[in-house]
């Protein structure tokens, strides 16, 4: 007679993402409200999908938050210069990675591609007005 074992916990836990994540560092700009204020910062993101986007900031933004946030893709990723994507989305949560690191996970809600000026590397006046500059 075979004995069952009942001490062993299975993991029940299922992978979410839908979507494949890109492992890539790349440059952006992040804006959100913390109360009645409207904060900025610049760091890198993690990886990123469609649906969702990873990274660290040394300020925590609530979860729950709605986030704007400014990628920009390096020409040697577009092969058409390199193009600022406006995405939108929710803080789904956050976490202390050390004492000023703050990991932040992000859903993103939806996204447009924003096409730098091909002459001088400025910002249209559609990216200026999205970044409040």
């Amino acid at each position: 007679m075979r004995h069952i074992r009942t001490d062993i916990e299975l993991d029940t836990s299922t992978e979410r993402r839908t979507t494949k994540r890109f492992r890539v560092k790349l440059a952006m700009t992040l804006r959100w409200t913390n109360g009645s204020r409207i904060v900025e910062a610049q760091t890198d993101c993690q990886d990123i999908s469609t649906g969702g986007i990873y990274f660290f900031l040394s300020k925590q933004p609530q979860d729950g938050s709605l986030i704007e946030i400014v990628v920009t893709l390096p020409h040697h990723l577009t092969h058409a210069g390199r193009i600022d994507v406006r995405c939108q989305g929710l803080i789904q949560r956050t976490e202390i990675k050390k004492r000023n690191l703050i990991g932040v996970a992000a859903k993103i809600e939806r996204y447009e591609l924003l096409r730098r000026n091909d002459q001088a590397g400025s910002r249209t006046r559609r990216q200026r007005a999205a970044l409040g500059s």
